[in-house]
C-alpha cells in the first residue's frame, strides 16, 4: 500500500487520529507523509523493514521514520 492509497482510507475518518498501526508494507516516506500532513500528532507505530536504511536528510532533517529507525 502507498501513500496515495493511505490518504483516501484517511479520508474517511472523521475525528482526529491518535495513532496509525500497520506491518512493514507501510515502513514507506509516503506512508509516513500522508499521516502526517492529515493528522501531525499522531503517533506512527510501523516496524521498519529489514532492509530499511534512513533517508538522506537524516543528518540535517531526519523525519518521523528516520527517528524510528
Amino acid at each position: 500500500m502507498t501513500g496515495s492509497q493511505v490518504g483516501p482510507l484517511l479520508e474517511q475518518i472523521a475525528g482526529p487520529v491518535a495513532s496509525f498501526t500497520g506491518d512493514g508494507v507501510y515502513d514507506r516516506d509516503d506512508v509516513y507523509r500522508e499521516i502526517s500532513q492529515r493528522h501531525p500528532a499522531a503517533a506512527v507505530i510501523v516496524p521498519p523493514r529489514s532492509n530499511a536504511v534512513p533517508s538522506a536528510t537524516t543528518e540535517i532533517a531526519p523525519t518521523k521514520r528516520d527517528r524510528h529507525l
